[in-house]
C-alpha cells in the first residue's frame, strides 16, 4: 500500500481538445492510472502518482496542449513530511483552478475554463441593489420584547452597518424577479417596513456558521498560508474553497452573498463587510469577481481581483474598489435562505420581441425535439416519440443549459443523424457555445457540460447561430 498518493482529475470545460505532451514523476504512476493521451471537450479524466519507496513522497508534472495553442501545465508535490504543494498555468484565453488536494492520499480536481466573463443573467447592482448607501446614524436596529411590565430592550447599532442585510436583500429581489426599492434615501429606523426587512436579512446573514467564519478568519493567530498544525490558511480558503463555491452559485444562475474579512476580532464593528458576487472571469490564475457593494450604491463596476496561483507564500493581495475599512484578508461564501422582499419594483416591460423562436429539428418521422430560451436565459427542451408511453405528456421538459447561458432569445438545433443532436447559441459576452446529445449510454445531455466554440465578442449577443449538417 502506497504511503503517499496524489490523484489529479482534470475537467475540460472548454470547446477544444487537450492533447498530451509529456509528463514527469518522482515516485511512480499508479498502475492503470497513467496520464491520459487526450481530453475531449467537456470530458473529465484522471491519473495518479504514488511513492515507490518506504516513507517517501510523490511529485509530478504534466503538460497538455490546449487546442492548437500553448500548453496547460500542472505540478504537484505531496512530500513524506509537510503539506502538499501545487502550481499550475493555463494559456491565454483560459483559466485554471482546483479544489481538494489535501491529505496523504490527495485528490486534486482541476477545472479548465474559457477566460470569458460569466455573469448571472439579468442581475446588476443598479437594479437589484439599493440606491442608498450603507451609512446609518447611531440608533438601535430592533427591540427585544420583555415580560410585562418591563419595557422592550433596544439592541444593536445601525451605525455599525447593515451591509449583510442589504447584500442578502439584493438576491431576494432577484429571486422574486423584482428590482430593489426605488427609495434613494435611507429608511428612518425601526418601524419602517424597509428598515425592518433589511434588519431581518442582516440577522440571517449573521447566522452562527457565518459569524464563526468571520471570527475564525479574523483571528490574528490564524495563518495566511497553509500550516501543518493550524490547517488551511486564508489563501487556501479564498482560492480553493470560496472561489469554486462562488462559481458554482453563479453558474446555477444566482448571485452569491459573500463575507469579507478586513480586520481582526479585537473590534467586532470593523471585522469585515458583506457583498454579493454576480459575475466572474478567470484568466490564467487571475480571478476577477464583480460584486454589489452596499457601500457603493448603483455602481456596476465594483470588483475584486486576485492571483490564485499560489497559496504557500505571502497573503494573497486582493485588489479592489470595494469601500472597506481595511485591506481584504479573506472572503467566504455565506449561507443564504430565500425571503420575500418588501417594496420591490417589477422590471420595466421588454421592448421588442418577448420570446425567441423555437428550434425544432426532425431526426426521423416519428420523433420531434423542441428547444427554447427561457426568461432566465437557460435553454429548455422537450421531446416526442410516436409510440405509446413516449408522448409529450408522458414526461417533462428539462434543462439543456443553465440560466444565464444565452445572451438573447435564439437557439439553433441540428440533427446530424437520428441519434445525434447539436445545439448552438450566443452567450451574453458574445461567445458561441454548444451542447450535444448522442443516443448511447453515457452520452446524454447530463453526462457532460456545454462548451465554448468561439471566444467572447465573436457574435452579437442576440444573434442566431447558423449551423448545417453536411453529411445528410
Amino acid at each position: 500500500m502506497a504511503f503517499r498518493t496524489t490523484q489529479i482529475k482534470i475537467r475540460n470545460q472548454t470547446g477544444v481538445r487537450l492533447q498530451y505532451i509529456k509528463a514527469e514523476v518522482h515516485g511512480m504512476w499508479t498502475p492503470g492510472l497513467l496520464p491520459v493521451p487526450d481530453f475531449a471537450p467537456g470530458q473529465t479524466r484522471w491519473f495518479r502518482s504514488e511513492n515507490n519507496s518506504p516513507f517517501a513522497g510523490t511529485e509530478g508534472r504534466v503538460w497538455y496542449k490546449v487546442g492548437d495553442g500553448p500548453e496547460l501545465f500542472i505540478h504537484w508535490n505531496n512530500p513524506a513530511v509537510g503539506l502538499a504543494f501545487y502550481e499550475q498555468s493555463a494559456p491565454p484565453g483560459y483559466g485554471i483552478y482546483f479544489t481538494g488536494g489535501q491529505g496523504n492520499d490527495a485528490e486534486a480536481e482541476y477545472t479548465l475554463i474559457p477566460s470569458s466573463r460569466v455573469e448571472v443573467r439579468g442581475f446588476s447592482p443598479s437594479r437589484h441593489g439599493f440606491a442608498f448607501e450603507n451609512s446609518w446614524p447611531e440608533m438601535h436596529i430592533t427591540t427585544i420584547d420583555l415580560p410585562d411590565p418591563l419595557p422592550g430592550l433596544p439592541v444593536g447599532n445601525a451605525a455599525w452597518g447593515l451591509c449583510g442585510g442589504m447584500s442578502f436583500a439584493s438576491r431576494d429581489y432577484f429571486e422574486a424577479n423584482l428590482w430593489a426599492s426605488e427609495a434613494s434615501t435611507n429608511p428612518s429606523g425601526e418601524g419602517d417596513p424597509l428598515f425592518d426587512y433589511i434588519v431581518d436579512r442582516l440577522l440571517q446573514s449573521l447566522n452562527s456558521g457565518d459569524v464563526g467564519d468571520f471570527v475564525k478568519f479574523s483571528d490574528p493567530a490564524y495563518p495566511d498560508t497553509d500550516d501543518m498544525f493550524l490547517g488551511d490558511g486564508r489563501n487556501w480558503t479564498m482560492a480553493h474553497r470560496a472561489w469554486p463555491g462562488i462559481r458554482d452559485v453563479i453558474d446555477s444562475g444566482h448571485p452569491c452573498p459573500i463575507g469579507i474579512v478586513t480586520g481582526d476580532w479585537s473590534d467586532p464593528t470593523k471585522i469585515g463587510h458583506q457583498v454579493c458576487a454576480y459575475a466572474y472571469q478567470l484568466s490564467g490564475n487571475e480571478l476577477t469577481l464583480w460584486v454589489y457593494d452596499p457601500n457603493s450604491p448603483s455602481d456596476d463596476d465594483i470588483t475584486m481581483v486576485l492571483d490564485i496561483s499560489r497559496t504557500d507564500q505571502k497573503l494573497i493581495d486582493v485588489h479592489t474598489n470595494i469601500k472597506t475599512l481595511g485591506p481584504i484578508t479573506c472572503f467566504f461564501t455565506q449561507a443564504y435562505e430565500k425571503r420575500n422582499p418588501v417594496q420591490g419594483r417589477p422590471p420595466p416591460p421588454r421592448v421588442g420581441c418577448s420570446s425567441g423562436p423555437l428550434s425544432s429539428p426532425t431526426r426521423e418521422p416519428q420523433r420531434l425535439d423542441v428547444f427554447w430560451v427561457g426568461p432566465d436565459g437557460g435553454i429548455g427542451s422537450h421531446w416526442w416519440h410516436g409510440i405509446p408511453g413516449e408522448n409529450w405528456g408522458d414526461h417533462k421538459p428539462f434543462a439543456v443549459a443553465l440560466p444565464g447561458s444565452v445572451g438573447g432569445t435564439r437557439v439553433t438545433a441540428v440533427a446530424r443523424d437520428p441519434n445525434r443532436l447539436d445545439v448552438f447559441w450566443v452567450a451574453p459576452d458574445g461567445a458561441v457555445w454548444s451542447h450535444w446529445w448522442h443516443g448511447v449510454p453515457g452520452e446524454n445531455w447530463g453526462d457532460h457540460k456545454p462548451f465554448a466554440i468561439a471566444p467572447p465578442d465573436s457574435a452579437y449577443p442576440d444573434s442566431q447561430v447558423a449551423a448545417v449538417s453536411r453529411d445528410r
